[in-house]
């Protein structure tokens, strides 16, 4: 600012901004200039409030799946930079290798049927169920309700295998596995990130229950010291036993 008056000292004109106001008014005047394209920060992993897809800071798609380069895209990744309310969080980045391509699918579903030999179609609706989670929004505002994945079955059926298969598909298999987690923490997580989580052997059937009865039908959780969330995304799970048993398999 003191430039820029030094600058104008000879013509009699003399600014009253701030170093502050004065980058405002320039962040203001670019933003509203038809020759600057607006972006705008991530505010979550996965769908976009226009239908764009973002799952890491370099990999962007449209609504129907097509890669959008990060010149063309109206979205910019900040998370490295910035941590806090309304910005997505580093650690939710997917990881996913470039150029896109299906062929790690063919290879994934051929090691899957020579490992989990007749536990391989169960496996492959576990995936299917992890494609549809990501749609976790959308299926609240059609029918009122998303279905909860819960992959069940005695220990070495390939429960494990298919839960991080499923979450392989979209590059969360790292960031988004848990098996230990408590559901407050899986409530905040389903509220700032699209992505679903996979949890891995829960310790009871209550867990599971109450769990499943705060996403089903994406109600908010509003406590004194948390204030409210809202969860915009849901959980697969992978579990010993069912929701309607007391106890672990094998267990009396």
């Amino acid at each position: 600012m003191k430039c820029l008056n030094s600058s104008y000292k000879l013509a009699c004109l003399q600014c009253s901004f701030s170093d502050k106001e004065l980058g405002e008014y320039l962040q203001f005047k670019k933003r509203n200039s038809s020759n600057v394209d607006k972006k705008y920060a991530v505010k979550k992993m996965g769908q976009q409030a226009d239908g764009t897809w973002v799952l890491a800071s370099n990999v962007h798609l449209s609504s129907l799946g097509a890669q959008i380069s990060m010149e063309d895209s109206k979205y910019i990744w900040i998370g490295h930079v910035f941590s806090g309310q309304g910005v997505a969080c580093d650690g939710d980045q997917c990881t996913i290798e470039l150029p896109l391509t299906t062929d790690p699918l063919c290879t994934l579903m051929e090691s899957l049927r020579v490992y989990c030999k007749h536990n391989f179609m169960p496996c492959v609706l576990t995936m299917a169920s992890a494609i549809f989670t990501l749609h976790y929004e959308a299926m609240l505002k059609k029918l009122k309700s998303c279905p909860v994945p819960l992959a069940f079955g005695e220990s070495g059926t390939g429960k494990t295998t298919s839960l991080l298969s499923g979450l392989a598909l979209f590059g969360a298999q790292n960031t988004h596995f848990y098996s230990k987690i408590t559901k407050e923490k899986v409530l905040a997580l389903c509220s700032t990130s699209g992505i679903p989580l996979g949890i891995d052997d829960p310790q009871s059937k209550g867990d599971i229950s109450r769990l499943i009865i705060d996403l089903f039908n994406g109600a908010r959780s509003a406590t004194m010291t948390r204030g409210d969330r809202k969860p915009i995304s849901t959980c697969i799970i992978a579990s010993n036993f069912t929701t309607i048993e007391q106890q672990r398999w094998g267990n009396n």
